[in-house]
């Protein structure tokens, strides 16, 4: 557990409530993230990372004024904290924090439950993951498939709309019992392990539009 002290309250942070390109926990991070900020809702506030150290700090050389005037005028439950490559880390009040939970942890308060399972909501965490597939395909995993087949059949493959090739693209992953891994900030899919299968089910599908 972290803890910061400004304007007199104590705010704390885990290792579990962090996220970014380069660091961080994760979909488990920013589920976890995401389930806090709701609970809060309507007491929290953003600030980046930087600010809402040197608020910590007092504020040398007038760095991080600001946010300290909102910390002072809002007294927030929690801090939403940015900074660079995506990076995002969530800071809560540790009164809150460390209160006894009523949303089903069997007497836990929050940080407690970090050190018997780390997840304050396995449902967010799955919707994550697939928000970055749907991401990693629309970005790069359709193209990279594509690239894998031959020309003429790449071309035939073209011509069929986006939701069929996505269809023959999970066909594959289940033929070839394969799930796109969480990284720290995506998801990887192994483009050579499915590439033949996906083909497989893109010709199938091309078949269909020439049967009588």
């Amino acid at each position: 557990m972290e803890s910061m002290v400004i304007d007199g309250r104590v705010y704390v942070s885990h290792a579990c409530w962090a996220f970014g390109d380069y660091g961080g926990a994760g979909s488990l991070g920013l589920a976890n993230i995401r389930y806090i900020a709701e609970q809060c809702d309507g007491h929290i506030i953003s600030a980046g990372m930087g600010d809402l150290r040197h608020a910590s700090e007092g504020c040398p050389y007038g760095l991080g004024e600001d946010t300290l005037a909102e910390i002072k005028l809002e007294r927030p439950w929690a801090i939403h904290a940015f900074g660079h490559w995506s990076s995002e880390q969530i800071w809560v009040r540790k009164a809150i924090a460390c209160r006894l939970s009523s949303h089903g942890f069997r007497g836990e308060t929050w940080i407690e439950r970090m050190d018997s399972y780390p997840s304050l909501d396995d449902e967010l965490i799955s919707e994550i993951e697939m928000e970055w597939e749907s991401e990693a395909w629309d970005s790069w995993l359709r193209d990279d498939l594509l690239r894998t087949m031959a020309d003429d059949d790449r071309d035939e493959a073209k011509l069929m709309g986006p939701d069929v090739l996505f269809e023959c693209y999970r066909a594959a992953m289940d033929d070839c019992n394969e799930y796109p891994t969480p990284e720290y900030s995506g998801v990887h899919v192994d483009v050579d392990r499915i590439a033949e299968s996906f083909a497989d089910h893109v010709a199938d599908a091309v078949a269909s539009l020439y049967t009588p």
